[in-house]
């Protein structure tokens, strides 16, 4: 089993893979290398259903907004819908393999078929349900901003990359060893991954930490 691992996501977001780790005897190092800022701003048209791609997006859109009664909720996966319902909001729609946002997208197309969708996003945001679905259906609201936040980390044998924008921040000061494991937190961050020429050794297709406790056990 690995001895060390690093993990671009916030103690508070990975505590289950703490404790694992603490038990196994593995170094773990989490830390985010982005942080973010809200932006005040509001819809411009009214909606039937919003789409939360994460519960920071459903965060920072409430803190200006409300969710207007007779309006759906759908979300990305069912850790962001846990945490909604934990706020007291229940999603209409739960994507399936959230760490595969084109098959969230196409189920979440024919779920919306005919009714106008809020999407709110961060200024990196890549998009994906939008491609799926016409654009006169579609407002993308810009809630919060993602930016930089990278630092120096020591070698580890293990790296998990939680999006794009951390993989970004994490290569500014930093290199992966030549004999280190990847783990990409879904396909998004697996073609970020790619499209630089960087090894990949997984990628998690529900993207949530029971995952990648898995795959740990079974292959680190």
């Amino acid at each position: 089993m690995v001895r060390s691992v690093f993990i671009s996501r916030d103690l508070e977001q990975v505590k289950e893979l703490a404790v694992f780790c603490v038990q196994q005897g593995i170094h773990l190092t989490p830390r985010s290398l982005i942080r973010f800022e809200g932006i005040y701003t509001h819809p411009k048209r009214p909606f039937d259903i919003i789409f939360f791609p994460s519960i920071r997006a459903a965060a920072y859109f409430l803190e200006y907004n409300t969710i207007p009664n007779g309006v759906a909720v759908a979300c990305i996966g069912e850790q962001t819908g846990e945490k909604l319902r934990d706020i007291g909001v229940t999603p209409s729609f739960i994507g399936k393999h959230s760490g595969d946002p084109k098959s969230v997208a196409r189920a979440f197309a024919a779920f919306a078929v005919g009714k106008r969708v809020l999407i709110p996003s961060s200024t990196v945001s890549n998009k994906t349900l939008q491609e799926f679905l016409p654009e006169d259906q579609v407002e993308t609201l810009t809630v919060y901003r993602t930016i930089p936040d990278p630092v120096r980390i020591t070698d580890h044998e293990l790296y998990v990359f939680s999006s794009p924008s951390n993989l970004n921040a994490f290569l500014e000061l930093n290199t992966i060893p030549d004999d280190a494991q990847v783990i990409a937190w879904g396909k998004t961050t697996l073609n970020s991954l790619e499209s630089k020429g960087l090894k990949h050794t997984h990628c998690l297709n529900d993207a949530n930490t029971n995952e990648l406790i898995k795959w740990i056990k079974q292959n680190g």
